[in-house]
């Protein structure tokens, strides 16, 4: 069996990318069996899907012309967070 810190690398991977179905077969036994893996997977998918709603509010808000940045602070949002994003 693969240890927890393996299996928690996987399900992170697993986010973004598919796994071969038989990596996805271990991950979804390990973590069938251990309480731990499978609440860091809960915390995983639920912090995907708040950061896509928070990425769906941004981008909404961005279409309020009453919001504005300057763009000094714009490039300082992006120094802060280390994204070119903005």
């Amino acid at each position: 069996m693969r240890s927890c810190q393996e299996i928690t690398k996987l399900i992170s991977k697993s986010i973004d990318h598919p796994l071969p179905w038989r990596t996805s077969i271990a991950v979804r036994m390990h973590i069938i069996l251990c309480r731990l893996c499978n609440a860091f997977r809960r915390d995983q998918l639920a912090l995907t899907d708040r950061l896509a709603q928070e990425s769906e509010r941004v981008r909404e808000a961005e279409k309020d012309p009453n919001i504005r940045l300057s763009a000094d602070a714009k490039k300082r949002l992006a120094n802060a967070i280390g994204s070119r994003l903005l």
